[in-house]
């Protein structure tokens, strides 16, 4: 694939420092907001009902995807 966001082309510090040089957020308070977001939804052990992971073969998120 030709797509940008396809898996290896960033790697996590690559995010990292887009989010410090973008946004001003730096490493240590995305780590916070990550486990935040996993203590709130449950993690791998999310609850519900009605919930859709959609992903695409070029998403670099994909295989975090509870299927």
């Amino acid at each position: 694939s030709s797509c940008p966001y396809a898996k290896g082309y960033f790697t996590i510090d690559d995010h990292y420092e887009l989010c410090a040089t973008a946004y001003g957020i730096e490493k240590d308070l995305v780590m916070t907001s990550i486990q935040d977001t996993i203590n709130y939804y449950g993690g791998w052990d999310m609850e519900g009902t009605r919930i859709i992971s959609t992903n695409g073969n070029v998403d670099p998120w994909s295989s975090l995807a509870i299927t």
